[in-house]
């Protein structure tokens, strides 16, 4: 999911320059686009040192640092923002990413669970398909920094699957697929849960469908290998 640079806001202005935070916050925007990252977090440190609430900017500094492959700067940023909104979808998300990135996946999953919980979307029934009900019941709750539904359980379904928890990894698959997203590779990744789970047959079947209605290639192999 792409972060826009692309809000106005109204900011306060420094004695020393007369510009404002939304100025920095424009110039660090137009440095970005031109991949000029390390300007642009300098720019947007200076925008929230004249507003420290100016959540934007937190979110688009730990962009630049994920561009630069400074994940843990760009978590530490995240955790600035979450100082000030416990909530923020988009910080808690991304702060999972990075910790993914980093192979740190169960802290990863504790961010994803509580960017789902920001968004109204953590289910307490028990069945499956009552869990599947509520997450895509859920699905059409926004917030100011909103992260699809689909890519909190897509990836912390991968971060699932990371620590072989293939049971919760399989109910997140299965939601994206509910959810019509990425169908096939859904589909796919399903059938490697239920293959770690020892289903084979299940996981065969998951492999036909991924490769015969969806074409994916990795269930084509897949059924090459184990499901002859």
């Amino acid at each position: 999911m792409k972060r826009y640079f692309c809000l106005l806001l109204f900011g306060f202005t420094t004695a020393c320059t007369g510009k404002t935070a939304t100025d920095y916050l424009n110039e660090a925007h137009a440095a970005a686009m031109i991949s000029d990252y390390t300007t642009a977090i300098h720019l947007f440190d200076k925008a929230i040192n004249l507003d420290k609430k100016l959540k934007e900017a937190y979110i688009k500094k730990a962009y630049c640092y994920e561009k630069i492959k400074q994940e843990e700067a760009a978590i530490n940023t995240y955790k600035g923002l979450l100082l000030i909104d416990s909530n923020n979808t988009m910080a808690l998300f991304y702060a999972g990413v990075c910790n993914s990135r980093l192979h740190r996946f169960d802290t990863a999953i504790n961010y994803y669970n509580k960017a789902l919980i920001a968004k109204g979307s953590i289910a307490t029934t028990d069945t499956l398909q009552r869990k599947v009900t509520a997450a895509i019941n859920s699905n059409n709750k926004t917030d100011n920094f909103n992260v699809p539904l689909y890519e909190i359980y897509y990836n912390r379904g991968t971060a699932y699957y990371a620590i072989k928890q293939y049971r919760m990894a399989f109910f997140d698959f299965e939601t994206c697929i509910q959810l019509n997203y990425l169908t096939g590779d859904c589909n796919y990744r399903v059938g490697l849960c239920l293959m770690g789970s020892n289903q084979t047959t299940k996981a065969c079947e998951a492999f036909r469908i991924a490769a015969q209605v969806y074409g994916s290639n990795e269930a084509r192999k897949q059924l090459l290998q184990s499901c002859r």
